[in-house]
Parts: structure tokens; sequence; C-alpha cells
């Protein structure tokens, strides 16, 4: 689009469209009625390009978004498994199952990592370290049983990896939905204390975290597919993207649900039995 000048002199302006897929130029006039239409042109080019910067950045957003999602994903199946694990667990064929013996599916190879190889990513080396429990390694079976006491690098990167993503997904979710961003951090908190158990270990808060992100994810996903005003090819992502995030919710509950059901239970007290401490200690009677 733009002015050209003719033989006979004068300048006269165009718009360049296209009509069934044919380019064709179509003309607006001369003098100040060309000039009108030039500057309205020129703030609709300016219109879309805005709108295409922030369609930009939000695709940006979303892909970050999804990457940290991941990651937590990841994090959760490396913690639920050095959880399952340690408890005594072993993983046949996807599932986990209570090991009575030594199962005849364990691994017997621990791993590209050997035991005394240092690692610097805490995941790469917590897989390991599962890799070789699995195998059988007494010593990597006791350092996953340390785990929620000495291993501190590896909780402050789940903490942190958590905390990044819920903020990042908390943003969305608050842009898609309306909702104050506050208020959602309130029904997390909720949520996760009704799918936590009494005195959660650090593993139990850490999946609970995780399902709390892709809870969020799915929130985002189903508001996106809710949205009637996208068009056919977008609708049909938003239900995959949906249904992703659903399959994910419900494996990160599972885990949560197996870690807790692995977790070893705490003897009942016996009746008559004296406390130990404290100052109401009973004393049994002579004889």
């Amino acid at each position: 689009m733009g002015w050209e000048k003719r033989q006979r002199g004068g300048l006269y302006y165009y718009r360049s469209v296209r009509i069934n897929g044919q380019p064709r130029r179509i003309y607006l006039g001369t003098g100040q009625v060309g000039r009108i239409h030039e500057l309205l042109d020129r703030r609709e080019r300016r219109a879309r390009e805005a709108a295409l910067t922030v369609r930009e950045q939000a695709t940006d957003q979303l892909v970050e978004a999804d990457r940290l999602a991941t990651e937590v994903w990841q994090w959760s199946r490396t913690i639920a498994a050095a959880s399952l694990v340690a408890a005594g667990w072993y993983n046949h064929h996807g599932q986990w199952r209570r090991a009575a013996g030594r199962p005849r599916t364990r691994h017997t190879k621990p791993g590209p990592v050997g035991p005394g190889e240092p690692v610097d990513d805490p995941q790469a080396g917590l897989e390991a370290t599962i890799r070789r429990a699995h195998a059988g390694d007494a010593a990597a079976l006791a350092e996953l049983r340390a785990l929620p006491d000495e291993r501190h690098e590896v909780w402050q990167a789940v903490g942190d990896m958590n905390r990044r993503a819920n903020r990042c997904w908390r943003a969305l979710a608050a842009d898609r939905t309306g909702v104050d961003e506050e208020a959602l951090s309130r029904v997390a908190t909720c949520w996760k204390d009704r799918v936590l158990k009494a005195d959660p270990t650090p593993a139990e808060r850490a999946l609970a975290d995780a399902a709390e992100v892709a809870r969020l994810v799915a929130t985002h996903a189903e508001v996106l597919d809710a949205d009637a005003g996208l068009p056919a090819r977008a609708g049909r992502a938003g239900v995959k993207r949906l249904a992703a995030a659903m399959r994910r919710l419900g494996a990160t509950l599972k885990l949560l649900a197996r870690v807790q059901a692995a977790r070893p239970l705490r003897p009942a007290p016996v009746v008559g039995a004296p406390v130990p401490f404290g100052p109401h200690r009973v004393e049994k009677k002579a004889a």
C-alpha cells in the first residue's frame, strides 16, 4: 500500500489486499482523502504489530511455563521413586510393588554413574543413587533412607523449582480466569491441606506442591478450552492440552498416594503402658 505518481501528475493512494487468494490493489483517493486513509492504515498496522507482540510474549511465557511444569513433573517422579525404593518397593514395568524379597525383575546394572563418581546436578545424582539402590546396593539404599535429613541440596532444588512453577502458572491462571492471585494461593493452600496427611514428609510436601502446579496447568487449559473466541485449530490444541494436563494431575496425585501408603506406620500405643516422658508419667502399681 502507498502513494503512486502517475504521468499526468498528482499522487494517488492505493491499498494492497487479497481477494479470493489473489492480490488486488484498491484505489482510496488522492489529496486530503488519501492522506486520511494513509493515517488510518498506519494506525491499523501499529495495532496489528502491537497485538502480534503481545501474542509472541504470551507464547514465550507459556513455553517457559510448560518447561517449568515438565521439570516439576520429572522431579516428582524422581522424588517418588526415591521414597518408594527407600521404603522397600520396586518398579515392575512402570508399576510400583512392595518387595517381599529380592524380585527377579529388579535391574542388575547400577547405570552409567558409579557410586563414587561426582554428579553436579542434584537430580542426576539422585537418579543414579536410585538406580544403584534398585540394583541391590546397600549403601545406596541407606543413602536414600537418609535423604530427608542429609540431602538438603535436593530439597532446596525441588522447593525452588516448585515455587517458580507455581508463581508462573498462578499468574497465567489469574490472567485467564480473572481471579486474584492471592485468592488462588489461598485455594491452593486449602487444597493441599486436604490431600496431605498429618505430619507429611518432605517428599509428600514436594509431591503436593507438584500436584498444585499440575492443577494450575489444568485450570489454565480448561479456561483456554472454554474460550469460544479462539479459532478451530487453537480449540483443538486446547482440548489436547486439557487432556494432557488432567493426565499429569492424576499421575501426580497417584504418586502422592503411593508414597503416603508406603510410609511406615507408627506403632499403636499399648493400653496401660507407662508414658516414657512428661509430667504425667504413669507408674506401674506394685503387685
